[in-house]
């Protein structure tokens, strides 16, 4: 009985932390965190994308140009 009770137990324990990964996941992608949290593991392992999201995030940060005067 005490092997099951044992089992029990680490079986509850990984769901609990599996829930709490999955749950911290769905707040981070709904509060949009996700992409600074893991730009790091991208600057690391997929420099390419790293810089990809870089050039993104500065193209964003531009903006539109203002019309020119007398312009449509």
């Amino acid at each position: 009985m005490d092997e099951f009770i044992g089992v029990v137990s680490v079986v509850a324990v990984i769901v609990a932390v599996l829930g709490g990964l999955v749950g911290f996941a769905v707040l981070a992608r709904r509060r949009g965190v996700s992409g600074p949290v893991l730009g790091v593991f991208d600057e690391l392992y997929h420099p390419r994308a790293h810089s990809s999201h870089i050039e993104i995030q500065v193209h964003d940060n531009e903006g539109t140009p203002a019309p020119a005067p007398g312009g449509p």
